[in-house]
């Protein structure tokens, strides 16, 4: 039989009788992004189980991407001997193999998107979304009696009905549905702009996902992705903060259930499953129920004893920090200086505090790139102030991890003036390594550079607009798009660009370049 089993968080088994396809397994309660994100609820139990399995029938793994919520070391080392073998998207960006190649020691099999593929009686193929540094991919399984649509975190809501003819009928979908961005928790603004940002951010996801299964048109939907548990004490009141980018799965399906979607939303315990009745319908086991406070209190401890359990790397001193920063930053920058197509958007500040308290501050001139020592009165708008700790910074290296995970671990605040995205900064910072930097900044150019337009037109058929096809912060194609007479609206990030202003986005200095044409009246 037929049968797909939740593991937590991400992760997945798709099974039948003859063999399974584990998907993101993270199976382990150390936690990820320097610790800072843990899963909601615990699933290291989960591991016992996935590795009874692998003893009963031959189990391929597939890795969607490299954040460490999908990607863990500590799990695919325990589970990888007794894999069949791994796979992972044939990325043009070569990260995540040489990743894997380095720390695993083994070779992946890499797939390309949209190439039917078959594990023993599993039918699959796997969908690519590479923009810039950013990477991800979606899977979808078939067998006897039921399929399964594994978005994750893949933002390819702009191709969702061209997935959808590829895919043919889609009994469960699954796709992350709450935020996972320093943006606006790391930021400093007043508690009105943090809760607006938070809210319009969270209402902008819900109905992204909302219009995916629409498009997808699958007969349910299964929450997975987060939002994760935050055991950190300087993160604690994210768990439970009213409206923020990380609402619970219980917040989006009353939402659902608002605005009449038609697909019923079923969540899964860890291990809870579901497999074809045999009469046209499926079985759900082990539904899950809305977690109390005192529940994720209860979690929140749990992964704390676990961290106090753990063994503690040699400390660094300020001094071998402040090297390691300075170094790394200084790479950085090279690889930026190389790209002489793009520039940050402002001077790029970082004030990076001792153990004692005191401060070194760095600057950084976009029209002059290098790591300089500055003071606080330097500090002039428009700039973007980057504010941590060699705490923090000692983390990272004892991690051996890249910035990617420094940025999603929450451990710094940050200060823009004005308060608007770049993408080349926002590149600059979570680029894993030089060649990464290079691909994502070259990849940034490539979608700016873009002289191929789009005429997209409003409901009412009175104004219709023509603009870049392709989204200038990660590349959606815009044809997919909608136009409401004043405003085109990315459909993977839900992006505004005014069109009446030239098409500039509402959230940072990228455009467009639109230009309206309207009905006479009459």
């Amino acid at each position: 039989m037929t049968r797909l089993t939740y593991l937590g968080h991400a992760s997945f088994c798709f099974e039948t009788d003859k063999a399974a396809i584990v998907v993101d397994p993270w199976l382990n309660p150390a936690g990820a992004f320097l610790g800072a994100w843990r899963q909601l609820p615990p699933n290291a139990h989960a591991l016992d189980w996935v590795l009874a399995k692998m003893r009963e029938k031959p189990v391929m793994v597939y890795v969607t991407h490299e954040h460490e919520d999908h990607y863990d070391e500590e799990t695919l080392k325990k589970i990888l001997p007794h894999a069949d073998h791994m796979c992972v998207p044939a990325y043009e960006n070569t990260f995540l193999k040489k990743l894997i190649s380095r720390n695993l020691g083994i070779e992946p099999k890499l797939l390309a998107e949209d190439d039917p593929q078959r594990f023993h009686d599993i039918e699959f193929r796997i969908f690519i979304d590479e923009s810039g540094i950013n990477r991800d991919s979606a899977i979808f399984m078939r067998a006897e009696g039921l399929s399964f649509f594994d978005g994750n975190d893949c933002k390819i809501f702009d191709r969702a009905q061209w997935l959808a003819e590829r895919c043919g009928p889609i009994d469960i979908l699954s796709s992350q549905f709450s935020g996972a961005n320093m943006h606006p928790i790391c930021y400093e603004m007043s508690d009105e702009e943090y809760k607006q940002i938070s809210r319009q951010k969270k209402m902008r996801k819900f109905v992204a996902v909302r219009n995916f299964i629409r498009d997808m048109k699958p007969r349910f939907y299964m929450p997975s992705a987060g939002p994760a548990v935050f055991s950190f004490p300087q993160h604690e009141h994210l768990n439970f903060e009213e409206g923020n980018i990380f609402p619970k799965w219980w917040e989006f399906h009353a939402y659902m259930d608002s605005k009449d979607s038609g697909v019923e939303c079923v969540p899964l315990d860890v291990l809870g499953s579901v497999a074809p009745d045999g009469q046209g319908g499926f079985e759900f086991e082990d539904i899950a129920e809305p977690l109390s406070d005192d529940d994720i209190r209860g979690m929140i401890q749990y992964y704390r004893d676990v961290d106090a359990a753990a063994p503690k790397p040699a400390p660094l001193s300020d001094a071998e920090v402040l090297a390691f920063f300075e170094h790394e930053m200084n790479r950085k920058i090279e690889v930026l200086k190389k790209n002489q197509n793009i520039t940050l958007g402002c001077a790029l500040y970082f004030d990076v505090k001792r153990a004692d308290g005191t401060s070194v501050i760095y600057g950084i001139d976009p029209a002059n790139p290098a790591l300089k020592k500055a003071v606080q009165a330097d500090i002039q708008a428009p700039y973007y102030l980057h504010t941590t700790n060699t705490a923090a910074i000692e983390k990272l290296i004892h991690s051996g991890k890249g910035w990617g995970t420094y940025f999603l671990s929450f451990l710094f605040r940050s200060r823009r003036m004005p308060d608007v995205f770049d993408s080349a900064m926002g590149t600059f910072f979570v680029a894993n390594d030089d060649d990464d930097l290079d691909f994502g900044l070259k990849k940034l150019v490539q979608f700016r550079g873009s002289d191929e337009c789009v005429t997209l037109t409003s409901p009412d058929g009175q104004s219709s607009v023509t603009c870049r096809r392709f989204c200038p912060h990660q590349g959606a194609d815009l044809k997919y798009a909608t136009f409401d007479g004043k405003y085109v609206v990315c459909p993977r990030h839900q992006w505004k660009f005014d069109c009446e202003n030239g098409g500039k986005a509402d959230n940072s200095m990228d455009t467009i370049d639109a230009v309206i044409t309207r009905k006479n009246a009459g």
